[in-house]
C-alpha cells in the first residue's frame, strides 16, 4: 500500500513551527540573563524593574513577576500575546504587564523593553526633573532631554499610555523616566535597550554630581542645540525634541534647567554654545568627535 502524498507545505510548516520554538526560547535565555545583569550593574534590587523582548508582530517573551531573579530560571519567564495580553509558560507575568503591552502595540519598530529602578534616575524622577543633554552618553537616548511622565500608578493601564503620550513628545527619542517610579528604554533590539538605560542612570547620576558642585565653581551647563546635533552627526544620529515645550501638557514640576546648586543661588543651568562660552563649545566639539 503506498503512502499518501505529503503536503508540499508540510515541511515548511514544522520548520516555521520549529524556528517559533527556537526564537521563543532563545528570546527566554536573553531576557533572563539581561534580569541578572540589572541586578549585578545595580539598576535594579530583587525583582524590581522589567525586561521584554519581542519575538513576532504579535508576541513577546517578560519577565516572570514577583520572585527574586536569581531564583529564576529561562524557562520562567512567559510569552504574552499583544492580542489579548494572555501569556504562556510556567509563571505569571511581571506586574508591569499593561506597560509592556501599550508600547508593544503602539511601536512596531521597538524590539526591546528595558525597565529600571536605577537610584539617579528615579531620583530625577521623583523630582519631576526632565534629564538635559550634558554629555556625550546623551546620544543613547537619541533625544535633547529624557522626560518625566506625569504620575500613573504602577501596574495600571495609564502607565502605559501616559509613557506612550511622553515618548511621542520626542519622536525618534528611546528613554523616558515615570514619575515617582524610574526608567524606560525602548529599541530594536535587546543590547541596545539595556544600553540606553544604563547611559540614562549614568548621565543622571553625572548631572547629580554636577549640579552638587559649589556655584563659586560654575553652575551645570547644558549642551546647546547646535552642539547636540554635531554629537549626533558623529554617530549618525538625529536628535529628537520636543516641537512645542510649552505646550506639552506636562509643567507639573520644574525641568532641568532650574537645577539647585547647594548655595541655591545663582541656580539656573547654563547652556554651552557659541556664545556662551568657545572655550565650552571647543571641548564639547572635541568629545564628539572622538
Amino acid at each position: 500500500m503506498s503512502a499518501s502524498p505529503r503536503s508540499p507545505h508540510a515541511g515548511t510548516k514544522a520548520a516555521t513551527q520549529a524556528a517559533t520554538k527556537t526564537e521563543v526560547s532563545s528570546a527566554r535565555r536573553r531576557v533572563h540573563d539581561a534580569c541578572l545583569r540589572m541586578v549585578s550593574d545595580g539598576l535594579v534590587v530583587a525583582s524590581s524593574g522589567n525586561i521584554s523582548v519581542r519575538t513576532s508582530l504579535t508576541s513577546f517573551v517578560v519577565t516572570a513577576g514577583g520572585v527574586p531573579y536569581n531564583l529564576l530560571q529561562p524557562g520562567n519567564h512567559p510569552e504574552v500575546s499583544t492580542v489579548d495580553g494572555s501569556f504562556t509558560g510556567t509563571h505569571r507575568p511581571t506586574s508591569e504587564l499593561e506597560l509592556h503591552l501599550a508600547l508593544y502595540r503602539s511601536l512596531p519598530e521597538v524590539g526591546a523593553i528595558v525597565h529600571t529602578h536605577s537610584r539617579y534616575a528615579a531620583a530625577f524622577s521623583v523630582a519631576g526633573v526632565d534629564l538635559p543633554f550634558i554629555c556625550n552618553e546623551n546620544i543613547a537616548m537619541h533625544a535633547e532631554k529624557v522626560l518625566v511622565t506625569d504620575y500613573s500608578a504602577p501596574g495600571t493601564r495609564d502607565l502605559g499610555e501616559e509613557a506612550l503620550r511622553t515618548f511621542a513628545r520626542q519622536p525618534g527619542s528611546r528613554a523616558v523616566l515615570l514619575a515617582n517610579h524610574g526608567v524606560v528604554a525602548i529599541a530594536e533590539d535587546l543590547e541596545t535597550a539595556y544600553n540606553v538605560a544604563a547611559q540614562v542612570e549614568w548621565v543622571a547620576h553625572v548631572l547629580h554630581l554636577a549640579a552638587n558642585i559649589p556655584v563659586d565653581l560654575g553652575p551645570v551647563v547644558v549642551l546647546s542645540s547646535d552642539v547636540q546635533d554635531l554629537i549626533g552627526r558623529n554617530y549618525d544620529v538625529t536628535i529628537a525634541r520636543e516641537s512645542s515645550p510649552a505646550n506639552s501638557g506636562t509643567s507639573r514640576r520644574p525641568t532641568s534647567p532650574q537645577l539647585n546648586s547647594k548655595s541655591g543661588s545663582n541656580a539656573t543651568a547654563k547652556t554651552a554654545s557659541k556664545g556662551t562660552s568657545e572655550a565650552t563649545s571647543k571641548t564639547a566639539s572635541k568629545t564628539a568627535s572622538k
